[in-house]
């Protein structure tokens, strides 16, 4: 019912039917990962309500509101649909290399089952680092509390492709090791080939032992542990910094 995508596309799988493009895991090849989809909103709401992902998670209220899952999904289509624009039009004007988009066009973590539909279970967002202040020209150890707002800026403006371009991700399921399948499939097969990345910054809250011990397994390096860096729901929370570098024999 699907086919693997050439050309722009790679290496994306488009299903035959909905033509609706993902990605395959790895290791776990009953999980998929695909654009947001009209229908998972009430879904999204159930699994941001769960006390193992708001505890950790920088939503807006608790309870999660249908409403606000809509436009949070509105946000991750929009994403979805400027990458795949840019990979159409490429596709039609024939261009012979593949061209460096900003996003990665999935983004949605789903559990085919046995009769052929999907659970929602999860997420994975790969995009600029806004962290201003860790994006100095010392690295995230030095932090730039006086320049955050220009440092965030700078890495926004930089040219797709630039390899100075500071990234982050951050993946929401648990147990299984599917995010880290996740991170590993979205990282290797779209992030570094066809956004570019090749340095990365990840902010798991201070006590979310389970998201660093992700970040670990996923190839990253923890650094420190910053205080007064987050601020969820109206109380500072501390995060731990941990930085992903890609290898020189991987590019």
């Amino acid at each position: 019912m699907s086919i693997l995508a050439g050309g722009q596309y790679y290496p994306l799988w488009i299903h035959r039917q909905t033509e609706e493009p993902f990605l395959r895991l790895k290791n776990h090849k009953n999980i998929i990962v695909t654009p947001p989809r009209e229908t998972d909103a009430a879904a999204l709401t159930t699994l941001m309500n769960h006390p193992l992902v708001y505890e950790w998670s920088d939503i807006p209220t608790i309870p999660y509101h249908l409403v606000q899952a809509a436009e949070y999904l509105a946000t991750s289509k929009e994403r979805s649909d400027v990458v795949r624009a840019a990979l159409r039009e490429a596709q039609a004007q024939s261009r012979p290399e593949q061209i460096m988009v900003d996003a990665c066009p999935v983004e949605w973590i789903r559990e085919v089952q046995p009769g052929g539909g999907c659970v929602l279970i999860g997420g994975i967002e790969c995009k600029r680092c806004t962290r201003g202040e860790f994006l100095g020209p010392q690295g995230p150890k030095v932090i730039e509390w006086e320049h955050r707002d220009e440092l965030r800026e700078e890495n926004l403006a930089l040219e797709l492709g630039d390899p100075e371009i500071v990234w982050t991700i951050k993946a929401s399921h648990h147990g299984k090791g599917i995010a880290t399948d996740a991170i590993n499939t979205v990282l290797h097969d779209w992030g570094i080939p066809r956004m570019g990345v090749r340095r990365l910054l990840a902010f798991p809250l201070e006590g979310n032992h389970g998201a660093v011990k992700l970040f670990l397994k996923s190839g990253f390096e923890f650094l420190f542990g910053c205080s007064d860096s987050s601020v969820m729901r109206g109380i500072r929370r501390r995060v731990n910094v941990l930085e992903w570098r890609l290898d020189d024999g991987e590019a």
